[in-house]
């Protein structure tokens, strides 16, 4: 077969990374625009740099949004954020295919509305290697061996799990799959 790929659900998440990077920004540049005379401790520098740095951090996530897909290959799950992030799933290894509602953790994360990336804490669920569009409702999850579940969001959420049920049956495995218990979101 050949290779598939999904994009995920349409979101307005990346808005959130771009206000971030210009608070960031925005909070570095009374240093920048001092006069030249004006001599500059060495940690305000460091503190400065360091917040450019975060901006850009920022900013790049935001940048990278549109790259968010799903591949189903011949061997295995990809779930990527750009060059950002990149999880290998081997169809053999996926137990279970699951629509949730996910609780907020008080613990950080990269989880913001309308976008969640790299392994989010959450009440309830323990900890989600995520790669979604939506950070709290109608998350699907995928189960897998070693335990640590993946959650993601794809747009054609009814074609994308028919096709991995048709990829992991042919390594003759049969996924559980729940997607009545929660609604889908939009």
């Amino acid at each position: 077969m050949p290779t598939e790929s999904f994009k995920p659900k349409p979101s307005s998440g990346w808005a959130w990374w771009v206000a971030l990077a210009a608070v960031m920004f925005a909070s570095a540049a009374p240093v920048l625009f001092l006069p030249a005379s004006e001599e500059i401790p060495w940690w305000v520098d460091l503190i400065m740099w360091g917040t450019v740095g975060l901006g850009l951090w920022f900013l790049a996530i935001a940048i990278y949004f549109p790259a968010m897909r799903y591949h189903l290959t011949d061997t295995e799950l990809v779930l990527s954020y750009g060059s950002l992030l990149a999880y290998r799933i081997p169809y053999p290894a996926i137990t279970r295919i699951e629509r949730r509602d996910l609780k907020w953790s008080s613990q950080s994360s990269m989880r913001l509305p309308g976008l969640a990336l790299w392994t989010v804490p959450t009440s309830g669920s323990g900890r989600i290697r995520m790669c979604s569009t939506r950070s709290t409702r109608g998350v699907l999850l995928i189960s897998v061996t070693d335990g640590h579940p993946y959650g993601i969001s794809p747009a054609e959420e009814d074609r994308f799990v028919h096709e991995l049920l048709a990829r992991t049956s042919q390594t003759g495995v049969t996924p559980a799959v729940d997607l009545s218990s929660v609604p889908q979101s939009r």
